[in-house]
């Protein structure tokens, strides 16, 4: 029986650490990008970098996503015509979507007295217009 090695407070290669961090993260940022073989030995042999993988990939996703979200209001906030808009109070509500996501998009609420988004959701255009933020 072969047991997974144990996870441990540090990489084992730490040469290896970065390049796999950086292949990781470029991978998250685009699907097409293959992690490289010895890249995938690492994460194989290497207990901690193979338990850091999943956190590397929701911290990038959550980059995109926040990144998305400013870019919304940023151009909700400039009357773009492809941002959707509603108010209510100080909230603005916004819907963007990215190109590739011809269906969906962001619900971006934009507190205007903060001058903060307050929260971002994934959704169509039907739940943009039913959305209400509480």
């Amino acid at each position: 029986m072969t047991r997974k090695p144990e996870a441990t407070d540090k990489c084992a290669n730490p040469e290896m650490f970065h390049k796999v961090f950086s292949n990781v993260i470029r991978k998250s940022y685009d699907s097409t990008v293959e992690l490289a073989p010895e890249v995938k030995r690492h994460l194989e042999q290497c207990a901690f970098c193979r338990e850091q993988e999943p956190r590397w990939r929701e911290t990038a996703k959550h980059d995109q996503i926040q990144s998305f979200a400013q870019r919304v209001v940023n151009e909700g906030l400039e009357n773009q015509p492809h941002i959707k808009r509603r108010k209510e109070g100080n909230l603005t509500y916004f819907f963007g979507q990215e190109p590739r996501e011809p269906k969906g998009g962001y619900i971006v609420v934009w507190d205007a007295a903060r001058g903060i988004i307050v929260h971002v959701q994934y959704g169509d255009v039907e739940a943009f217009r039913q959305f209400a933020f509480k």
